[in-house]
């Protein structure tokens, strides 16, 4: 006995499972997208926020100025860190900056950068190695 998708699948002769499957995906994907606009048109005749709330979140922004001092920006340069291995600066609260500035000294004294690209890509290999170092450690 045939395998049924070799027999026929809607008004077409199909001949093999792989036809099938991309048949199966691309009215998913039709039907995804006819889903997809409906919810647009949907958001587009009631929006989620009313222009009094607009507003309102405007005249706030306008009003923060962000952090003001020393110690506040400092704090704020943090906030994206999400954890220490993808950090691009020196993490100070768990590493020495100046540990890190020998370490970049070390690496760049390895290479004789001739241009400011070639510099780039010095301190660049420094920033990765020095990630690397506290990945593994």
């Amino acid at each position: 006995m045939r395998p049924p998708w070799r027999e026929h699948y809607g008004s077409k002769r199909i001949r093999s499972l792989a036809q099938v499957m991309s048949r199966i995906v691309a009215r998913r994907r039709l039907a995804d997208q006819a889903r997809a606009s409906e919810q647009n048109r949907l958001n587009a005749l009631s929006p989620m926020t009313s222009l009094r709330q607009i507003e309102a979140n405007r005249r706030n922004a306008l009003k923060s100025r962000g952090p003001r001092t020393e110690k506040g920006k400092k704090r704020s340069r943090c906030n994206a860190v999400r954890h220490d291995l993808t950090a691009e600066t020196v993490l100070e609260v768990l590493e020495d900056p100046e540990d890190y500035k020998a370490f970049e000294l070390s690496v760049t004294s390895d290479f004789d950068a001739q241009t400011a690209v070639e510099r780039e890509l010095v301190l660049r290999l420094a920033s990765l190695l020095w990630r690397l170092r506290r990945a593994l450690a």
